[in-house]
């Protein structure tokens, strides 16, 4: 939805915002398949089964990393490929936008209830997704009026949607049902909710940028690698046999770490990265 709110900034210029992506997508997923893959094989290395490490990445490549936080890179590669398209129908529509991603929205989920796709690149999900691209320009378009309260309580009505929702796969996970079908992008609990949200921060007027908002996309990345590290070399933090209040307190102190490293992993990456740019444009100058 973000980059829906943003797609008239960032496609002014076709080749333009190509060549951005490439640089902010696809560099990215190069970096992190290659040290995820490393770290998966030398793991089953570890263990005593390399060859099946690598049968796991190679089922991972096919997959564009299903089931593995690398999947949203993946997806935003195709997405990305085909957004000036889509940015030069929903600009010259001229139908009410808002109206065009209420029906999508509702589309893509009755479509993802009735279809099997088993890539995260496959062009069916890329579309799919665009119901949340369409659905973040049209609310960036529409919600005009800033009132903090009234934010604030879609925020919170967006919050209640998904606890629904996470209640709903705890109930099929007690029975042994197929939880999947409440955990995924395209519930209608995730959809309403996620909507909610969005609609509630466009509405709320912020005085202040927080400084570790820049690293957000990075520490995405880092964060599984960093919680398989913990739970390799400590251990697993949860062990299911305590008490719940116990468990609770776990999973906090466990999100307390994992977010603390990656953002140091994080500030890291993003100097190194922008060092290696800078140099490359002092290269290029020094050249002219």
């Amino acid at each position: 939805m973000l980059t829906g709110a943003f797609l008239s900034a960032r496609i002014e210029n076709v080749c333009d915002f190509y060549k951005k992506s490439l640089v902010k997508l696809g560099i990215p997923t190069l970096i992190f398949t290659v040290l995820y893959s490393v770290w998966y094989i030398s793991l089953s290395a570890i263990n005593g089964n390399l060859h099946q490490g690598f049968m796991n990445v190679l089922r991972y490549y096919k997959t564009g990393w299903s089931g593995h936080p690398l999947w949203y890179m993946y997806m935003l590669v195709g997405l990305y490929a085909i957004l000036p398209v889509v940015f030069k129908a929903i600009t010259e529509i001229k139908i009410n936008i808002l109206i065009i991603s209420i029906v999508f929205c509702i589309w893509a989920v009755i479509s993802s209830y009735t279809s099997t796709i088993l890539s995260t690149y496959n062009l069916c999900r890329v579309v799919l997704m665009l119901s949340y691209v369409v659905a973040g320009y049209a609310i960036k378009k529409t919600v005009q009026n800033k009132n903090n309260w009234n934010g604030v309580l879609l925020i919170i009505s967006g919050i209640v949607f998904l606890i629904i929702n996470g209640l709903l796969v705890y109930h099929d996970l007690l029975l042994d049902l197929n939880w999947r079908n409440w955990a995924n992008n395209f519930s209608p609990f995730v959809m309403a909710g996620s909507l909610l949200i969005f609609v509630g921060f466009c509405k709320i007027e912020f005085t202040k940028q927080i400084r570790f908002t820049n690293y957000t996309f990075i520490i995405y990345l880092f964060h599984k690698g960093v919680l398989e590290v913990i739970q390799v070399f400590i251990g697993k933090l949860l062990p299911v046999s305590h008490e719940m209040p116990y468990i609770v307190s776990l999973i906090f102190i466990e999100v307390v770490i994992v977010f603390i490293i990656s953002l140091l992993f994080s500030v890291i990456y993003t100097k190194v990265i922008t060092a290696f740019q800078n140099k490359d444009i002092h290269k290029m100058n020094n050249i002219d």
